[in-house]
C-alpha cells in the first residue's frame, strides 16, 4: 500500500477504466464528541462525471473496473489468480 500511497497525489486527472479521476486524498476521521483526530483510515479516490441515470450494475461495474485499474487491485488481492 506503501507504494499507492506515494502516488496517490499523481492520480489526480488520471484515467482508470473509463473514468477519469478528479481528487484523491487519504482519509482521517474527526471526532464530533470529543473533538479527536484519527489519520489515514483509508484512501479515497473521486471521479468526474458520474452516471447518474444508469442502472446500478452498469455504474459499479465502471467505478470498480477503475478502481482496479488505479490501484492495481487484482494483483494486491490476488484476484487475477482466482479467475
Amino acid at each position: 500500500m506503501d507504494d499507492l500511497i506515494g502516488r496517490l497525489a499523481a492520480l489526480s486527472k488520471t484515467k482508470g477504466g473509463s473514468l477519469t479521476v478528479a481528487h484523491t486524498d487519504q482519509f482521517s476521521y474527526h471526532d464530533p464528541v470529543d473533538g479527536s483526530v484519527s489519520h489515514n483510515h483509508g484512501l479515497r479516490i473521486w471521479f468526474k462525471g458520474g452516471a447518474l441515470d444508469t442502472a446500478t450494475q452498469t455504474a459499479l461495474a465502471d467505478l470498480s473496473a477503475g478502481v482496479a485499474d488505479l490501484t492495481d487491485l487484482n494483483t494486491r488481492t490476488h484476484a487475477a489468480r482466482l479467475m
